[in-house]
């Protein structure tokens, strides 16, 4: 630890043989460090944190490490059809080569840990496309990324909005370009 702070997955406590999620940092009295403050939260606890609705349909989210390990996440392997593939229900790898994900996009995912960064990505899923997003959590301590998938019905509700606004504001444009014909027209008589 050398006096940083930080987080750190523990796969198996030694006191309760459950996965765990490690906070650490130096407790200092002036200049001099005198201890450390250490504090253990839950996979179990820290996935029902992630769950997420969009238009009342669950939205997957991941918190993955820079090797793609599942820290912890939003579903359990018997209720996620993105987990469904995983044969390691610790490995993003597993659902990266599935079928959810195209090379396209699996360089996408890629290259937003490569580059420390973000992106957005399309998700093939049995109803039709969906999309995913992914983002590194913004601690200069630690390498993990959010990674979350938005439910097919959620994203074809959004189309929709979207559609229906477009269509909405060409027909605005088209009524005020009406106008605006009609009044040259009727200036130059």
């Amino acid at each position: 630890m050398k006096g940083n702070k930080g987080i750190t997955l523990v796969e198996k406590s030694r006191v309760n043989g459950q996965r765990q999620v490690g906070f650490y940092a130096p407790v200092y009295s002036s200049s001099n460090i005198e201890g450390i403050l250490i504090g253990f939260y839950l996979e179990s606890s820290l996935s029902s944190d992630l769950y997420n609705t969009f238009y009342g349909k669950q939205s997957s989210v991941f918190i993955i490490d820079s090797n793609k390990t599942i820290v912890t996440s939003s579903m359990n392997k018997e209720s996620s059809s993105i987990l469904e593939c995983s044969e390691d229900k610790y490995s993003f790898n597993s659902i990266l080569n599935s079928y959810y994900f195209n090379d396209k996009n699996k360089d996408i995912f890629e290259s937003s840990i490569a580059n420390k960064g973000e992106g957005l990505f399309q998700i093939n899923t049995k109803k039709g496309k969906t999309y995913g997003y992914i983002s590194r959590l913004s601690f200069e301590f630690i390498d993990w990324y959010i990674v979350q998938t938005y439910p097919y019905e959620a994203t074809q509700i959004l189309f929709s909005i979207a559609t229906d606004s477009g269509l909405s504001l060409e027909v605005a444009i088209l009524v005020i370009t009406a106008f605006y014909v009609t009044y040259i027209v009727v200036m130059q008589v």
